[in-house]
């Protein structure tokens, strides 16, 4: 993630925060199909992968984090 002049997303026009972009942002589509196919969670279930996401010290946090990451390298 880079410094923006504004602080919302440039492709949704709305808040441009971290649960925007891991859980809302139809630019992070692919990476969080990856997330939601390696942890086995329904797309349709986005409980689950808040409840992921909401508990920063467990590996499959660290591991989502890294796929978005990579990915904006």
């Amino acid at each position: 993630m880079k410094k923006a002049s504004s602080a919302n997303c440039d492709i949704c026009g709305t808040m441009d925060d971290v649960q925007h972009v891991l859980v809302e942002c139809s630019r992070y589509n692919l990476e969080r199909l990856d997330v939601m196919r390696r942890y086995k969670i329904n797309r349709f279930d986005v409980g689950a992968l808040t409840s992921l996401l909401s508990q920063p010290t467990t590996e499959g946090f660290r591991s989502v984090v890294e796929i978005f990451v990579h990915r904006q390298q």
